[in-house]
């Protein structure tokens, strides 16, 4: 029998922090907290969370990126 195992990187909305959105410096657009976590995953299907890698906010209109250092 062949498994396919290993990790893989996604970039996730965090939608629990709705109330740490921020305004944009430069265009006053809303910002969203972003988490890029490492997943292990089986049969290239991300299967939970390893570790999370970073997090920063980011403008949905712009893309203007600040990051949060740990």
């Amino acid at each position: 029998m062949l498994f396919i195992i290993g990790t893989s990187v996604k970039n996730v909305k965090n939608t629990l922090a709705n109330k740490k959105d921020k305004s944009c410096p430069f265009c006053s657009e809303k910002m969203h907290l972003i988490d890029t976590k490492q997943y292990f995953s089986a049969f290239f299907i991300p299967l939970f969370s390893i570790k999370n890698i970073d997090s920063y906010y980011l403008c949905s209109n712009c893309n203007y990126r600040i990051n949060i250092t740990n």
